[in-house]
């Protein structure tokens, strides 16, 4: 499934400003605020792009090829004003994303609540990769 934009053309977009070295990706805060960052674009872009309806929900589906040649599928739920993301792969757990405030994750496998990331929490590392893999 390929995303289309509301126009139905892809948006230009600039993706190299997405690059997830440097020294603000090597302290702990760095990549919390690095994530941060990234989600915040990741879902300004995410509405230029067309959703289907679940009951009251806006539901993307993304399927996206990462830095490795490998693909991968993404599963964005908006929920009132919040989004929860999960890659299809099931061993990130859900990240729920609400404006304005830092991104909690919701352990796989069963029914949590979410909670903040733990510090140097290796999650973090994995949502930010899968991020920057699913830019438009």
């Amino acid at each position: 499934m390929q995303l289309k934009s509301k126009r139905g053309r892809p948006p230009n977009l600039n993706t190299e400003s997405l690059n997830v070295s440097g020294p603000a990706a090597e302290t702990p805060t760095g990549v919390k605020m690095l994530l941060e960052e990234r989600l915040d674009q990741f879902l300004k872009e995410l509405h230029k792009f067309d959703y289907t309806l679940s009951a009251s929900d806006h539901v993307w589906k993304i399927l996206f090829k990462n830095n490795r040649d490998k693909w991968g599928y993404l599963h964005v739920n908006k929920y009132r004003e919040i989004f929860y993301l999960s890659h299809v792969d099931g061993a990130c757990g859900t990240l729920e994303v609400e404006p304005e405030k830092s991104p909690k994750i919701m352990d796989s496998g069963g029914f949590s609540a979410s909670r903040s990331f733990y510090e140097n929490e290796p999650l973090q590392n994995e949502w930010t990769a899968i991020i920057n893999d699913t830019t438009f």
